[in-house]
């Protein structure tokens, strides 16, 4: 596969100009095996999540390019710890009428942390306005999270843009004197479902 990222001012570049730019990389990768001209044709965008929300792999990046492949899962029954500041049971939100989880793991790149990776959950509700106060609830036990456990520093980072509602967060938990255990946490809230996103990355 080759990659083009070609700009052309305000308006798209010639697509045909673009292929024939691209014959003599085509013909050093082939090798002598490739049809003479390139031609275009269009294609089919990537597919969207499944079920629809949900990231799929190519939706993240790797830590280091060009090593590693994520590896992604349905996981059921659900099984998800959180950061520790949710002060909720994510498995059993009560008025989330679905709610379904994706798990995704780094794997084949020395250079990155072992079992870096992160879960995503898509919950549903049956009111934009259950969603909204479910998502509120989460974001302001999070951003509490430091004064009602000691154990706990959260970082507050940036916020979703509008329609949406939600934050992006750090928290790290103390486990012993010299250890932390760091999440990278986000709640988002649009129409009447919530995503929630913790990610393990090393401090």
């Amino acid at each position: 596969m080759t990659i083009v990222d070609a700009h052309s001012g305000t308006t798209p570049p010639p697509l045909d100009a673009v292929a024939s730019a691209l014959q003599p990389s085509v013909d050093r990768l082939c090798q002598g095996g490739c049809p003479g001209t390139p031609t275009v044709s269009d294609a089919d965008q990537p597919p969207a999540g499944v079920p629809a929300g949900f990231l799929t792999s190519g939706d993240l990046p790797r830590v280091n390019p060009g090593a590693g492949v994520w590896i992604g899962a349905q996981l059921q029954p659900m099984a998800l710890a959180g950061s520790g500041c949710e002060a909720v049971d994510l498995t059993a939100v009560p008025k989330a009428t679905a709610a379904a989880q994706q798990a995704f793991v780094l794997k084949g790149d020395p250079q990155s942390s072992p079992n870096f990776g992160l879960d995503q959950v898509l919950y549903t509700f049956a009111s934009d306005a259950d969603a909204t106060a479910f998502a509120a609830g989460l974001l302001n036990n999070l951003r509490s999270c430091t004064a009602t456990t000691p154990t706990a520093t959260v970082r507050p980072l940036g916020t979703l843009p509008a329609p949406a509602v939600g934050q992006l967060f750090t928290v790290d938990q103390r486990t012993s004197l010299d250890r932390l255990a760091r999440s990278r946490v986000m709640v988002g809230a649009t129409g009447v479902h919530v995503v929630y996103v913790a990610a393990n990355p090393p401090p």
